[in-house]
């Protein structure tokens, strides 16, 4: 016979349940006369936000904000009319200075137009890491104060979600609308007409040799 001891050892955002044969303890001794097959269970940790789990074509790895990687989209622990199974998408890295950051944001484009938890019909979507907020709130809070006010005709809506990426959990992400001109987004009329609002980006950046950025006054 042959002894050994196992343990069970969780990737981030699981945890240990039990063995297939009833043992709770997360490190067993295992002695085998014949062959044998033992796995561990694991059970997905989640907060009380929305799961969306995302699967890129073969695992392939998100490293281009140009680039975009074809891949599915789940989304669960949500209600019943926002549920995703296998909606295809592509999903590319999103950001300018965050793009340097261990926890990344993203942007998702979605094949179909799809209402995600009931902030209108649209295909592109925000994933916001707030790696430089360690409350996770600040993006969240200016957005909801901001949408208090009937003088702002449009303000980005948010949902607080726990995010896998090919089976690894990549931690609490902020979705967000994708700013763009869209009837469900900030509707106003593309056809060059002076009696239109405006939509305008204010650049700040300015990109040196050394590929280095400095803030313009």
């Amino acid at each position: 016979s042959t002894s050994m001891t196992v343990s069970a050892i969780p990737k981030a955002g699981y945890k240990f349940v039990k063995w297939s044969n009833g043992e709770t303890s997360q490190s067993i001794s295992v002695t085998a006369t014949e062959d044998i097959v033992v796995y561990a269970i694991f059970e997905r940790i989640v907060n009380g936000f929305p799961v969306i789990s995302i699967d890129t074509n073969e695992g392939a790895s998100i490293d281009s904000k140009e680039e975009y990687v074809i891949c599915t989209v789940d989304i669960d622990n949500t209600d019943t009319k926002f549920l995703l199974n296998g909606a295809t998408a592509k999903i590319r890295g999103r950001g300018n200075s965050s793009w340097g950051y261990p926890k990344k944001s993203y942007k998702l484009k979605l094949d179909e137009s799809t209402n995600l938890f009931d902030n209108g019909e649209a295909r592109t979507w925000a994933l916001i890491a707030n790696y430089g907020d360690l409350s996770l709130l600040r993006n969240y809070l200016a957005y909801s104060v901001a949408s208090i006010f009937d003088t702002q005709k449009y303000t980005t809506k948010t949902q607080f979600v726990d995010l896998y990426l090919n089976g690894e959990y990549l931690g609490v992400y902020l979705l967000c609308e994708q700013t763009e001109v869209h009837p469900n987004r900030i509707n106003i009329s593309e056809n060059g007409t002076l009696d239109t609002g405006y939509l305008v980006e204010l650049d700040s950046r300015e990109e040196l040799d050394s590929g280095e950025c400095i803030l313009i006054d």
